[in-house]
């Protein structure tokens, strides 16, 4: 039983910041801002066919079904366990292995504000440090991390802003914009930049991650549906006004994975004096804002393990808790473990930071895409078995308007997938489509024979006992 202190301490607030701070991803926006104007246009169009349906589900499958867990509790009431094991393996393991990606990145941005060049080997050794600091904040307190990612989400709304003041000085100044502008620029494109687009997709996804402790919510029939709609409208505007700030200061050439949101302050022309200290300011927040992304998601992935292996539906390395119940002290060891494993093998294949991050990137997005088809298929299922629950937030009309939504989304990731597999500049390349889906493979035969592994086990123990 839960003590008195620890019920409802997530409000409204903490929700709507949880969300930014989860899913304004500014270390991916450097491949969609590649597709030069008309990434602004798809912005527009993914915001309206896939985020803001997505968010509505979300919202209602959060206000309906406020259970700790999240996804692993809806997938879990729609289809039985396992399903809801493996979407929690999914969940996790992508998160495991992507850590490393975002450490990488990180460390990649430290050294450039602070450090100049170093060798790609001392990054990653750096990277695997990285992942345990993160691993040791996320054992604090529920409190202690929620204030850290509120200030983490105002951190990057203040980054925007910066940003969009450096374009307007940029042009202030009397520079042409670095990129073409024109109208006909911003009509959406379907070349080699277009492949990019499943980094613009995978920003709109994460509604989820604060549901993850549903039953800390407070009012979560009303503050979810507020929060998760109101994130829809803040989240596509911060990346649109980002994208075009990056798009006047930044020539399409240099929007490189690692250095496009400190080149907006690079390449603003301010005088030598001003761009030191502004970059050491800007950098500085920034790296805090990556290490506070990190922790949410690391956390939220780690509590559905948890939840998983407490359910005895995955193994109980992942179910072991700290002396706060809510910490999943286990899962987030485990991601460690997994996170410094990946970090090793891919740094031996890699050859610079770029690289690595794109190969994780298109690897985990794959296993990434997966949970939330699942997942809209569990909307739809729960919808045609409890209809509507009274008192919660439900999506306006009769129940095929929520599936024929449920569908389309299902139908965007899938097609994502499709665009991961292609290699931009070169499209179909089986050196690049055969380790991917290897690579999903293997992943998913191990979760199913863990799952099964730990289904045969509590069946035993359970037999025993009734006899």
């Amino acid at each position: 039983m839960k003590k008195k202190n620890e019920r409802g301490i997530l409000r409204q607030k903490d929700i709507f910041l949880g969300m930014i701070c989860a899913m304004f991803f500014l270390d991916t926006v450097g491949p969609v801002a590649s597709m030069g104007a008309s990434s602004i246009t798809w912005s527009v169009i993914i915001s309206l066919i896939f985020l803001f349906p997505s968010g509505l589900i979300m919202a209602e499958m959060g206000s309906s079904y406020p259970a700790d867990g999240g996804m692993y509790a809806w997938v879990k009431k729609a289809y039985g366990p396992k399903w809801g094991a493996r979407m929690s393996w999914l969940y996790w393991i992508n998160n495991a292995i992507w850590t490393p990606s975002t450490c990488i990145f990180t460390i990649s941005v430290f050294c450039q504000v602070f450090l100049g060049e170093v060798p790609f080997l001392y990054q990653l050794l750096m990277s695997i440090a990285l992942i345990w600091c993160i691993i040791l904040f996320s054992l604090r307190s529920r409190r202690t991390v929620t204030r850290f990612t509120n200030l983490a989400a105002f951190f990057k709304i203040f980054i925007a802003a910066a940003m969009v003041l450096m374009a307007i000085l940029f042009l202030l100044q009397g520079n042409a914009p670095a990129n073409n502008i024109s109208l006909q620029s911003f009509r959406p494109q379907l070349n080699d930049t277009f492949l990019f687009l499943s980094a613009l997709i995978y920003n709109y996804l994460g509604f989820e991650v604060m549901f993850s402790v549903g039953s800390q919510i407070k009012n979560p029939t009303t503050s979810v549906p507020r929060a998760t709609i109101a994130n829809t409208f803040m989240i596509s505007t911060l990346y649109i006004f980002v994208l075009l700030a990056i798009i006047i200061i930044v020539p399409q050439k240099d929007t490189s994975i690692v250095d496009t949101i400190m080149n907006c302050f690079l390449f603003a022309n301010l005088s030598p004096a001003i761009e030191k200290g502004v970059v050491l300011i800007i950098g500085s927040i920034f790296l805090a804002i990556l290490f506070a992304q990190e922790v949410t998601w690391m956390i939220g992935a780690g509590r559905l393990a948890a939840g998983a292996a407490k359910d005895h539906e995955l193994p109980m390395a992942f179910g072991k808790q700290g002396k706060s119940r809510d910490i999943p002290v286990g899962a987030l060891i485990m991601t460690g473990i997994v996170g410094t494993v990946t970090a090793l093998i891919y740094g031996l294949i890699a050859h610079n930071t770029e690289d690595l991050f794109w190969t994780l990137f298109s690897f985990t997005n794959i296993i990434f895409l997966l949970p939330y088809i699942i997942n809209f298929q569990a909307y739809i299922k729960l919808r045609k078995i409890n209809g509507k629950i009274p008192g919660a937030y439900h999506i306006w009309g009769p129940t095929f308007v929520g599936t024929i939504l449920a569908r389309l989304e299902q139908g965007i990731l899938i097609a994502t997938i499709g665009i991961i597999l292609l290699t931009p500049g070169r499209g179909l390349e089986l050196t690049t489509i055969l380790p991917l889906l290897g690579g999903t493979m293997i992943v998913l035969i191990i979760g199913e024979i863990l799952i099964n592994r730990c289904h045969l086990k509590y069946f035993k123990q359970s037999t025993t006992t009734t006899e």
